[in-house]
């Protein structure tokens, strides 16, 4: 389930975290450090098996990766809108909420976007793309990838549909290259990352 779904890591491996706490138990590896390298390892496994060439090939123009840094400066305040739209109050990013903070947890949320962008955007829509029109593959791999985070509820997945269709659109108007939704993301996550969190 990892390897079609890296945000299902985050799930097990906080999970089994949090079982080891309760329990007065600890392996000795931090939980957003797992993380970390089951996504890695998620990533490496859907690019061994892939019949994508040129996964990290550059952008068309240079521009696109000041679009990148852009989508990923906004991305994280559209998320919080879409949640204040939706419940009529301000809400906290869920992933986020969850992550760990220090420098183990930002690696950990830099690596699950690289990740998510090769398996999601690298992968995933240009194999759907020789089966349907790419307006009709974008659509369903940002509902797929929104399903992804599923685990951190209904808004998340909203959220992070909408967010798709924008790393989806980046990487096809850049000419197919996955480095700039995954600047992007990265980006969108490390915002993420340093804005408050709702207290305890």
């Amino acid at each position: 389930m990892s390897t079609a779904f890296p945000a299902q890591a985050f799930r097990l491996t906080f999970a089994q975290a949090a079982r080891e706490q309760a329990g007065g138990t600890s392996r000795g590896i931090r939980p957003d450090l797992g993380f970390a390298l089951a996504v890695l390892m998620v990533a490496g496994l859907a690019i061994a098996v892939s019949p994508v060439e040129g996964l990290f090939r550059l952008a068309i123009e240079p521009r696109w990766y000041l679009y990148a840094a852009a989508a990923g400066l906004i991305a994280p305040f559209f998320e919080y809108l879409i949640g204040l739209i939706a419940l009529r109050k301000l809400v906290p990013l869920r992933l986020h909420e969850r992550a760990g903070t220090g420098a183990v947890a930002v690696l950990a949320v830099l690596v699950a976007a690289i990740a998510e962008e090769m398996v999601f955007r690298g992968i995933f829509l240009p194999v759907l793309s020789e089966l349907v029109p790419v307006m009709v593959a974008v659509g369903i791999t940002s509902v797929i990838y929104g399903l992804n985070h599923l685990y951190f509820g209904w808004l998340a997945v909203v959220q992070k549909t909408l967010t798709g269709v924008g790393f989806c659109l980046l990487f096809v108007w850049s000419g197919y290259s996955v480095l700039v939704p995954i600047a992007a993301h990265a980006i969108q996550n490390l915002v993420a990352q340093l804005l408050p969190r709702r207290k305890p």
